[in-house]
């Protein structure tokens, strides 16, 4: 979200621009939903094996994004980022 939040301001690409957008609607949709699941669910105890995962995963995805080389155009660079990061999570 903070990154569109960015291309909203800074970026020129109408189509990168209305992406960013989308994002942030579709976003805070997910976090809302997700928020409500949260406090409608008790936890049933952790699963360590599911956690350790989970954080390998995340620090994966953190590392190599530090990796991605950006050039300062604010549109080319959002794509770029934001496709590595959207491959990550698959």
């Amino acid at each position: 979200i903070d990154m569109s939040n960015i291309v909203i301001a800074h970026g020129t690409d109408t189509t990168i621009r209305r992406i960013a957008q989308n994002m942030i609607m579709k976003q805070n949709m997910e976090i809302t939903d997700l928020t409500s699941f949260l406090n409608s669910h008790t936890p049933h105890g952790e699963n360590m094996e599911f956690n350790m995962k989970i954080e390998k995963s995340m620090q994966k995805m953190h590392n190599n994004a530090d990796l991605q080389s950006v050039n300062g155009n604010t549109d080319h660079d959002f794509a770029s980022l934001i496709i590595f990061h959207h491959q990550s999570a698959i």
